[in-house]
C-alpha cells in the first residue's frame, strides 16, 4: 500500500492498495499540498487531478496525462516530465528547477509566474501552441525546436534562453528581457514583438515574414543581417535603429 500525505501536516490525503503508482488511474485525485517527492508516476493518469502546491522534487512524470491538471504552486524541482501530456494544464507560480518538459504536449498550458532557482529547465521540442508565459523566470531555459506557435510571453525573464529551430509563428512577446537569447533558424513569422530586449541575441537564419516590432530597436538592429530573412513591419522608434544600408526586404512604419 502507498500512502500520500500533506507536505506540510502530514495528515494523509490518499491511500492505494497497489505498490506503484506508475501506470495508476488518478484522474480527478485530490492530492493537493501532496508529498510526492521522488515518487514514480509515469505513465500515470492524473487528468484534472489537483497536484496544487505538492512536493514533486525529483518525481518522474514522464508520459503521464496531466491534461487540465492544476499544478500552480508545485515544486518540480528536477522532476521528469518528458512526453507528458499537459494540455490546458495550469502550471502557475510552479518552481521549474532543473525540471525536463522535452517532447511533451503543453499545449493551451499557462506557466504564468513559474520560476527557476538553479538549473534552467528543458521544453525542447516539447508542443506549447497557445501557451501562456506570463512573468515567468526562467533564464537559460532551452525551447530549442519547440512548438510556440501564437503563444504569449509577457513580462517574462528568459535571458540566454535557447529557441534556435523554434516556431514562434504568431506568437505575442511583450516587454520580455531576451537578451543573449539564442533565436537562430526560429520561426517569426507573423509573430508581434513589443519593448523586448535583444541585447546580444543571435538571429542568424530567423524568419521574419510579416513579423511586426514595436519598440524594438535591438532587433531592428540585428535583422540587418543578409541571413534574416522576411517583410518586417516596425514602428519608427524600432527603425531608428536599423543601420544604414541594412539588407531588409521592405519595411513599413507604423
Amino acid at each position: 500500500m502507498i500512502e500520500i500525505v500533506h507536505r506540510e501536516t502530514g495528515a494523509v490525503l490518499v491511500r492505494f492498495p497497489a505498490a506503484i503508482l506508475a501506470g495508476a488511474q488518478l484522474a480527478g485525485a485530490r492530492l493537493r499540498y501532496g508529498q510526492l517527492a521522488g515518487f514514480d508516476l509515469a505513465g500515470a493518469d492524473l487528468t484534472n487531478a489537483d497536484l496544487a502546491g505538492s512536493d514533486l522534487r525529483g518525481a518522474s512524470l514522464a508520459g503521464a496525462r496531466l491534461v487540465g491538471a492544476d499544478l500552480a504552486g508545485c515544486n518540480l524541482t528536477d522532476a521528469d516530465c518528458r512526453g507528458a501530456n499537459l494540455v490546458g494544464a495550469k502550471v502557475l507560480g510552479a518552481n521549474l528547477t532543473g525540471a525536463r518538459f522535452d517532447h511533451a504536449d503543453a499545449t493551451r498550458a499557462t506557466f504564468r509566474m513559474s520560476y527557476a532557482t538553479g538549473a534552467s529547465p528543458s521544453f525542447a521540442e516539447t508542443r506549447m501552441p497557445n501557451a501562456h508565459l506570463g512573468q515567468v523566470d526562467l533564464p537559460g531555459a532551452s525551447f530549442v525546436g519547440a512548438d510556440l506557435r501564437e503563444a504569449h510571453v509577457s513580462q517574462a525573464v528568459l535571458r540566454g534562453a535557447n529557441f534556435r529551430g523554434a516556431s514562434l509563428t504568431g506568437a505575442v512577446v511583450a516587454v520580455t528581457a531576451l537578451e543573449a537569447a539564442d533565436l537562430r533558424d526560429a520561426d517569426l513569422t507573423f509573430a508581434f514583438l513589443r519593448s523586448v530586449a535583444l541585447a546580444g541575441a543571435l538571429v542568424e537564419g530567423a524568419l521574419l515574414g510579416g513579423t511586426t516590432i514595436v519598440a524594438t530597436p535591438e532587433l531592428a538592429l540585428v535583422v540587418g543581417a543578409p541571413s534574416c530573412v522576411g517583410e518586417l513591419y516596425l514602428d519608427p522608434a524600432s527603425a531608428a535603429g536599423i543601420p544604414a544600408g541594412a539588407e531588409i526586404l521592405r519595411s513599413w512604419h507604423r
